[in-house]
């Protein structure tokens, strides 16, 4: 870390930060390693600038060292190798699924490094619409969207220092915070092309359009609430059915969610689960999602979707918690 020093200045540049000192003195530090920091009505604290590097190490090579401040030499030394290796294991399907919800926060707000949140008022969120706060938490790191600034500064005090993995436990969340009400955990999975297991053909899989007489009666056979979690009258895809005589038994499709994503929808009737027929339709729908360029991702809360989703080949990156703050305690928390 460069010492904040009378006459020095930090000027950002593309690939490399120029630190600008007195007279003719100054050095030069690659971005994704820039001593920059900001201001955000808390300590000061390390901000995002560099974080655009893991994506550039995935597309090509980037040549760079790593400098850290040595105050008793009194000049700029490298880092030790073995941090510069943790931090050059780049994992292209984690990096594009936290980039999926840095979009949906709609504010300015990036994954910080292992261990790390952070958390931003954004009251256009698509992770959880207001007045809920949205948590996701992908590898070892989240982002937290709030719906106002008052419940932005709850949500930073109560949560710090809390273990990343506990982020969206709602007991430890309960815990530490005036929750009103939760929704989730859910699980958050994805999968690439070369990571995808289809399901070889068993029985003959149909296409049709979306929102299909056929297709509205299966969701209407189903209780409310598997209806909903399935979100099959959403999707924006063909859907691919299963059926049993001249009735839809088991359907699966696709939202197309912003960044390019396949958000995944299934459905079973209740009398014909536990026969592969989720697995058959979800491999359409994904072998669809793919070839039309898109990112599947898989939402489950329950034991029996995460199965058929890691039968497929879906990796679980991280969970989603959903959660409303009490009116009352919110504001004499502020």
């Amino acid at each position: 870390m460069v010492p904040q020093c009378d006459g020095w200045s930090i000027i950002a540049k593309l690939t490399m930060f120029v630190i600008d000192g007195p007279e003719e003195a100054g050095l030069m530090v690659p971005a994704c390693g820039a001593p920059v920091l900001v201001e955000t009505g808390h300590p000061t604290e390390p901000s995002q600038m560099a974080e655009w590097w893991p994506r550039g190490m995935a597309c090509g090579e980037i040549t760079w060292d790593f400098l850290s401040w040595d105050g008793r030499r009194n000049r700029p030394v490298p880092v030790a190798s073995g941090w510069q290796d943790r931090l050059m294991t780049v994992d292209p399907l984690l990096e594009q699924a936290q980039g999926v919800w840095e979009t949906l926060a709609a504010a300015l707000v990036s994954f910080p490094p292992p261990g790390g949140l952070n958390v931003v008022t954004s009251p256009a969120s698509q992770v959880a619409l207001p007045p809920w706060a949205g948590i996701v938490v992908l590898g070892d790191s989240a982002i937290i969207t709030a719906p106002t600034d008052r419940a932005a500064q709850v949500l930073r005090r109560g949560l710090a220092g809390m273990p990343v993995s506990s982020l969206t436990s709602p007991e430890a969340v309960a815990a530490v915070l005036p929750v009103h009400e939760v929704l989730g955990p859910a699980a958050l999975g994805y999968v690439c092309r070369d990571g995808f297991r289809p399901v070889p053909a068993g029985r003959a899989v149909e296409r049709l359009a979306p929102g299909h007489q056929d297709l509205t009666a299966l969701v209407k056979s189903v209780p409310p609430e598997d209806a909903g979690e399935s979100a099959m009258d959403e999707i924006t895809s063909a859907a691919f059915v299963v059926r049993e005589g001249p009735d839809v038994v088991a359907a699966a499709g696709f939202q197309a969610w912003p960044a390019a994503v396949a958000h995944l929808c299934v459905l079973t009737a209740p009398g014909e689960r536990g026969r592969g027929l989720a697995r058959q339709v979800a491999s359409a729908a994904v072998a669809q999602a793919l070839a039309d360029g898109l990112l599947p991702q898989w939402r489950a809360r329950t034991t029996a979707s995460r199965s058929v989703a890691r039968a497929l080949g879906f990796r679980e990156l991280g969970s989603q918690l959903s959660l409303r703050l009490g009116q009352e305690e919110l504001h004499r928390k502020g």
